[in-house]
């Protein structure tokens, strides 16, 4: 995991309205991937067809408490 990336994802997904991000790069796709699979988030994507795509759908619990933890990280 990217926890630099990680971290600017649950950081922009907190500022957005209703709390929900979508991307369209590759990188942002994958990790979003591995956050849902980690149980951070709830989300969708990338897929196959579309591996530029993905949304956090929503933090769970679990990932807040990740985002604590990486809030101190710089970048």
């Amino acid at each position: 995991m990217n926890l630099p990336l990680a971290r600017k994802l649950l950081l922009a997904t907190e500022q957005q309205p209703g709390r929900r991000l979508s991307v369209r790069d590759r990188d942002s796709a994958r990790e979003i991937r591995m956050m849902i699979d980690a149980g951070l988030v709830q989300g969708k994507g990338p897929t196959e067809r579309d591996p530029y795509s993905a949304q956090i759908l929503t933090i769970t619990d679990e990932g807040l408490k990740f985002l604590r933890a990486l809030r101190d990280l710089p970048g």
